[in-house]
C-alpha cells in the first residue's frame, strides 16, 4: 500500500487487493479544520473519499492514516460498486420505464424535473395530513438532492426531502414523511419520538430496512446520468 501527494488537499492512495491481485487507485480528498480535534473518513453515496484532519495535522500522519485504514477504503467501495451494479440490472430489467412510489411508469420527456414536481407534490400532501394527525405545523417543504440524508427537520418547522425517496415504494416514502414529521414534535430519537413514528407508519422497520438494502437503488437512476 502506497500513499502519494498530488495537490494540497488531493492524496492518491494505492491499494493492492490480494482476492484480485491487482492495484487499485483512490483520490482522497483531505480537508483541514481548526474546530476538529479528531480526524473523520467518510465515503459519501458517489463513493468520493474525503479525510477530515485538525488543522496543524501533519502529512506524514495523514498518510499514516490512509495506509492503516487503505483496506478499508477499498473493501466499502467495492461493495457499494457491487451494490450499484444491483441496481442498474433492476433498472435494465424494467427499461424504458422508471420509478414512481412503487410502480415503474413512462418516463416523462424531463426526468429531472418530473421527480422533483412529484416528490413536491407528495410530500406537501403526505405532511398536512401527518401533521394534522399529531398536533403540529411546520413551515414549509424543500424538495434537494442531499448526499446523506433522506430528510430532515429545522428548528424553524422546515421539512427538507430527497427527490430519490419518491422512487422508493409508497410505505416507504410515507415513513420518511413520518420520521420528519415527528420530529416536529420530539426534536430527539428517544422512545417518545419512536412511538410517534410508530403511531404513524406501523411499518416504519420495514422501510428501515428496505432503505437499508436499496440506498443504491435510490442513487442510481437515469436522471442523474442524463443531467
Amino acid at each position: 500500500m502506497a500513499v502519494g501527494s498530488r495537490s494540497a488537499n488531493t492524496v492518491r492512495l494505492l491499494v493492492y487487493t490480494k482476492a484480485i491481485k491487482h492495484t487499485i487507485i483512490f483520490m482522497i480528498t483531505v480537508q483541514k479544520r481548526p474546530k476538529i480535534k479528531r480526524w473523520r473518513l467518510r465515503i459519501d453515496s458517489s463513493a468520493a473519499v474525503t479525510l477530515t484532519v485538525p488543522l496543524r495535522t501533519s502529512q506524514s500522519t495523514i498518510e499514516s492514516i490512509l495506509r492503516k485504514h487503505g483496506s478499508w477504503i477499498a473493501q466499502h467501495i467495492a461493495r457499494r460498486q457491487a451494490d450499484e451494479e444491483k441496481a442498474a440490472e433492476i433498472y435494465a430489467d424494467h427499461a424504458p420505464l422508471i420509478p414512481l412510489l412503487g410502480d415503474w411508469i413512462e418516463p416523462p420527456k424531463e426526468l429531472h424535473s418530473f421527480y422533483r414536481r412529484e416528490a413536491r407534490s407528495y410530500f406537501l400532501a403526505e405532511c398536512a395530513a401527518i401533521a394534522a394527525k399529531i398536533g403540529v405545523s411546520f413551515a414549509k417543504v424543500r424538495i434537494g438532492d442531499p448526499r446523506s440524508r433522506y430528510g430532515s427537520c429545522s428548528s424553524k418547522g422546515t421539512l427538507s426531502f430527497s427527490f430519490r425517496v419518491i422512487k422508493a415504494p409508497r410505505f416507504v416514502a410515507h415513513y420518511i414523511a413520518a420520521h420528519e414529521c415527528s420530529h416536529l414534535k420530539f426534536m430527539h430519537h428517544r422512545a417518545e419520538f419512536w412511538e410517534c413514528v410508530r403511531l404513524i407508519a406501523p411499518e416504519y422497520k420495514a422501510a428501515e430496512a428496505w432503505l437499508k438494502q436499496n440506498g443504491n437503488f435510490l442513487r442510481f437512476d437515469q436522471c442523474t446520468r442524463s443531467i
